[in-house]
């Protein structure tokens, strides 16, 4: 009987001795749980920061387009507007060359006719 007693004493220091480690595995993943919490909260303010981010990124994004777009138009505008004169210039010196031309003309026909004037 004291061997049984003694077998029961140990079996129950072995229980006792196993609820405790059971007790210090379940505290451990406690933490562990704990610590995974916290980094999930951490990583979704880190998310939601990124989001503010990207939203700041994309309004940056769109008045840079509508810069360039402005800038474009303006280009385009100078650049009909140059176009335009350089047309203008080019109808200024053709009307030029052509009355260079009459004007040479009128000349000769004038000198032609001194010419003539002076034999007579």
């Amino acid at each position: 009987m004291e061997e049984r007693l003694e077998r029961m004493e140990k079996m129950l220091a072995t229980l006792i001795g196993m609820v405790g480690d059971i007790k210090n595995e379940q505290t451990l993943i406690k933490q562990e749980q704990h610590e995974m919490k916290k980094d999930i909260v951490e990583i979704k303010q880190e998310q939601h920061e990124m989001k503010k981010d990207i939203v700041e990124i994309k309004q940056e994004q769109r008045v840079t387009q509508e810069g360039v777009a402005d800038v474009q138009d303006k280009q385009e505008k100078q650049h009909n507007e140059i176009m335009h004169r350089l047309v203008s210039i080019e109808i200024d010196k053709e009307l030029t060359w052509d009355k260079v031309i009459q004007n040479e003309r009128e000349l000769l026909r004038f000198k032609k006719q001194s010419d003539l004037k002076d034999f007579t």
